[in-house]
């Protein structure tokens, strides 16, 4: 589930998919 990003608190709230977006932006 959790992609191998650096993903925040919200990151595992939010879909991957809004991860992967903020984190690329």
């Amino acid at each position: 589930m959790i992609q191998p990003r650096p993903t925040m608190c919200l990151g595992q709230t939010q879909s991957s998919n809004s991860t992967v977006s903020r984190t690329t932006n």
